[in-house]
């Protein structure tokens, strides 16, 4: 893989600009090993083997460019209103949009299990994490605070 698109797919998948430390803490590795592969590459076998660990497809990391892939999506439920917003990149996840006071007919919905983020505007709640949970609380919170601004200018 080439040092560019392993500076490419570091950003994307962190969704970080301080992104090397962040991979580095997710493989385990010494962050001085991550600033090496971004000035010069590294091997393909070496670029699958990290991809799978971070459960990022090696074509796909390879064809980044070619291949965007959307960030956001929000969806309404098939049988009931309910409305979802799902994060399609690292870390990927799902989370109920409610609005701010919830009516009869949200209901079933659970605000008990965490993380709930509330503001003015709506609740998430219901996460339910993709990705393996080996992440500090300061990611979780921005991007739980990137998919309240993304659902409120959806909704």
């Amino acid at each position: 893989m080439q040092a560019y698109d392993f500076r490419k797919l570091g950003k994307e998948i962190t969704g970080l600009n301080r992104w090397q430390s962040e991979l580095a803490r997710r493989l385990n590795i010494n962050v001085r090993t991550v600033q090496r592969w971004s000035a010069n590459g590294l091997p393909d076998e070496k670029a699958s083997s990290i991809c799978a660990e971070l459960g990022v497809p090696h074509l796909l990391a390879k064809h980044l460019d070619q291949f965007p892939r959307d960030e956001w999506l929000i969806s309404r439920n098939a049988d009931t209103s309910r409305l979802y917003i799902t994060h399609c990149r690292w870390p990927r996840f799902v989370a109920r949009i409610l609005p701010i006071e919830p009516t009869s007919s949200d209901k079933p919905y659970d605000l008990s299990t965490e993380p709930v983020f509330k503001n003015d505007y709506l609740i998430l709640c219901e996460f339910t994490w993709i990705d393996p949970k080996n992440r500090s609380n300061s990611v979780l919170q921005h991007w739980i605070g990137e998919a309240a601004d993304e659902a409120y200018k959806a909704t």
